[in-house]
């Protein structure tokens, strides 16, 4: 049984109750290991593989998934870019730098301009988007209250979609163990 907590308005202790919620729509859905190349999800959930327009395949749901994990944990998106190149900054600062092989592959045609070897250079931005781009603190540093919970999101969140972890992989994380 999956157990919720509500308020009960006349007294101040948590309710347990009874929930039943499912994640649905993921606009990138892809069956199978097809690869596609065609821009797809919610800008805010867009993996870094579709960013830089190379390929993509159901890894990048991990990645969504890992975005709403985060967000549910937090109560925000952290990953609210501009652009493409203020995101993929976000993702390097935030959780791990981007992988020579995709920097070499990109098919975005703003991002070479903007790397300094495999790292997007802080100096592509003004110094007002710089500093609030640099202030952002790290997934670990957010997510430092559950040391389970980090280790999932880090791993569904991991910039090289090789490396991701798979679905399997998540349902069998310690994160829900007690689920």
């Amino acid at each position: 049984e999956e157990i919720g907590f509500g308020i009960d308005l006349n007294e101040s202790q948590p309710l347990k109750t009874s929930i039943d919620a499912r994640l649905i729509d993921f606009g990138s859905f892809a069956k199978g290991s097809q690869w596609h190349r065609s821009l797809a999800t919610t800008v805010e959930y867009r993996a870094p593989e579709i960013l830089m327009g190379l390929q993509w395949g159901t890894e990048c749901d991990i990645w969504s998934l890992g975005c709403i994990l985060v967000e549910l944990a937090l109560g925000k998106i952290k990953f609210a870019a501009n652009d493409d190149i203020e995101h993929l900054f976000l993702i390097q600062h935030m959780i791990s730098p981007l992988t020579q092989s995709m920097c070499d592959r990109t098919t975005n045609e703003k991002l070479p301009k903007s790397f300094c070897g495999y790292l997007i250079n802080p100096s592509t931005f003004d110094n007002e988007t710089k500093e609030r781009l640099l202030k952002m603190p790290t997934l670990s540093e957010l997510l430092s209250f559950d040391d389970d919970l980090n280790d999932l999101a880090q791993k569904m969140l991991n910039p090289d979609p090789s490396q991701r972890i798979s679905i399997d992989e998540v349902l069998e994380h310690r994160f829900f163990k007690c689920y």
